[in-house]
């Protein structure tokens, strides 16, 4: 007897994986603001791609306010010359060629003045064989406010009796 098989391979494109930051990061004043007032930027990881994958084209770094439907791309990572020549022969801004197995990325969340909320980021690889991966997204908050005293102190007159409370009231 003869058995037949047949199989059929979806096609596929790198996996990309954002190891930095962490889930649920918080980029608040202290991290943004160095004591001369100069900017940290949040640095971003990608690993985990393989660029000699067959029809590996790019990764695309993207990040949302929480509450948007829309990703913005910060960064275009192309996995070869010629990938990277077109790219720029169409003027594409914010693209640069994939040299290592790390990719760091800058996102000076302070520069850009991104409002205070939550965020997501995500990496997507995309191949010529019209597929792609998107990572797992990472969430955080940015929270660039400082709280500011909302309201008159207790006591108003300024002077703490026995059996008064002191009472400050904040916006946040």
């Amino acid at each position: 007897d003869d058995v037949r098989i047949k199989a059929h391979f979806i096609p596929t494109c790198s996996e990309v994986v954002l190891s930095a930051p962490l889930d649920n990061w918080v980029y608040n004043r202290d991290a943004a603001y160095n004591l001369d007032g100069s900017t940290n930027p949040l640095t971003i990881n990608m690993i985990g791609f393989n660029t000699t994958f067959a029809s590996f084209e790019k990764i695309d770094l993207e990040y949302r306010l929480a509450s948007s439907p829309n990703w913005t791309r910060l960064q275009t990572y192309y996995g070869n010359q010629e990938f990277y020549d077109e790219a720029e022969a169409n003027s594409e801004t914010n693209i640069s060629l994939i040299s290592s197995a790390t990719l760091a990325y800058s996102l000076d969340i302070a520069t850009l003045k991104l409002q205070d909320g939550y965020y997501e980021i995500r990496a997507k690889s995309s191949c010529t064989n019209d597929t792609e991966f998107i990572s797992d997204v990472i969430t955080g908050r940015v929270d660039l406010n400082s709280p500011q005293k909302f309201g008159t102190p207790l006591p108003i007159d300024g002077i703490l009796g026995a059996g008064e409370d002191l009472r400050v009231g904040f916006n946040e």
